[in-house]
């Protein structure tokens, strides 16, 4: 997120970042992460992004919502009044589509989860992106996934690291490293490495 908000700062644009979460911090802690140019609206949150929008409303060209929960709360603002974007086309920065994940997880905590329940609860997600004038994927996987329900507006945005690997040989190498967020007790990336701790590290 830090990356696409210094990306669009290099613009000439007017940029704000609206939080909708942990909108509450300090501001030389704020924009030790954020271009100084980018108006950050600390101390408002969900409580208070309708009267926002509505203060706002044909300011701005383009909202740019990312990842499912934040979509979710913005549309739900969205139904109280159809109006409050004014002229704004609206993107959306879908990421990972979150579904899939779920219901594996929830596969593997021994829950029978019906082939209809599957496919709603993947609809419901993908349904977010509709009538929006872009959606932004990881993958070109996670666009056909759109596409097989008729949401074709998509540009894939993934990201990668190329490896930089020293000349040290594998028997002179030594510690791991795992880059990845551990935000949520219930994520891939927590279960991962759970599992590698647990069932592989032993062995090696």
């Amino acid at each position: 997120c830090a990356e696409f908000v210094e990306a669009l700062a290099e613009l000439p644009i007017n940029l704000t970042f609206y939080p909708l979460r942990n909108s509450y911090d300090i501001w030389e802690r704020t924009y030790e992460t954020m271009p100084e140019t980018v108006e950050v609206m600390l101390y408002m949150g969900r409580e208070g992004l309708e009267e926002f929008l509505r203060t706002r409303n044909n300011f701005y060209d383009y909202i740019i919502v990312s990842r499912v929960h934040n979509m979710e709360f913005f549309r739900s603002v969205m139904e109280k009044d159809s109006n409050i974007l004014g002229n704004a086309r609206l993107i959306y920065d879908a990421e990972a589509v979150s579904a899939p994940r779920e219901i594996l997880y929830r596969q593997l905590q021994g829950e029978t989860l019906s082939e209809d329940t599957q496919a709603t609860m993947i609809s419901d997600e993908l349904a977010l992106a509709h009538n929006c004038h872009k959606v932004i994927t990881v993958s070109e996987a996670e666009s056909e996934l759109y596409a097989k329900k008729g949401i074709t507006n998509t540009t894939v945005l993934g990201h990668k690291l190329a490896s930089t690997p020293t000349p040290a040989l594998f028997g002179e190498r030594k510690d791991i490293l795992f880059i990845g967020a551990l935000r949520d007790d219930n994520s891939p990336n927590v279960d991962s490495i759970l599992w590698f701790v647990n069932d592989v590290l032993p062995l090696i």
